[in-house]
């Protein structure tokens, strides 16, 4: 490949098949979308995701990329990134993960509160309360004063 203007050159060939290939999607634009795409784009891989983002179906994207790399000579085309970000139903795994996620940051943040309250309080009385200020809801405050005066039995 040869330095043309400060951006790297791909291959003409590499130009004229993804040209071939996006022409469906975008008419006589193809070629010049490709040539755009191949100003900003630094490897094979990022010409096809640039030239790729231009079509909006979903399918059809995902059939471009897979054609593209294989004219590019790269190995399979990943998922799409944008079928990434499509809502997901919620399901008992997903429910795990982020419940352990969520338990590992409000413990994380659990301890900071001990710590600085601890500093604080007067007594254990005020200690307790003060961590009790700290949560908003008055349902959720009471719940925990009583399980906290529980295990102390």
């Amino acid at each position: 490949m040869a330095e043309v203007q400060g951006h790297r050159a791909f291959n003409p060939e590499l130009i004229d098949r993804l040209a071939k290939i996006i022409q469906p999607y975008a008419g006589a634009y193809s070629l010049t979308l490709v040539r755009r795409s191949a100003r900003a784009a630094r490897d094979p891989q990022g010409l096809c995701h640039a030239v790729a983002a231009r079509i909006n179906d979903d399918e059809s994207r995902r059939d471009f990329l897979r054609r593209a790399y294989a004219a590019a000579g790269l190995p399979k085309a990943p998922y799409d990134r944008r079928e990434s970000l499509r809502p997901r139903p919620v399901d008992s795994v997903i429910e795990r993960r982020a419940r352990e996620a969520l338990l590992e940051a409000v413990a994380s943040y659990a301890r900071g509160l001990i710590v600085l309250e601890t500093g604080r309080a007067k007594s254990a009385r005020d200690f307790i309360q003060r961590l009790a200020e700290h949560i908003p809801s008055a349902a959720a405050r009471e719940m925990f004063l009583a399980k906290f005066r529980a295990s102390g039995r």
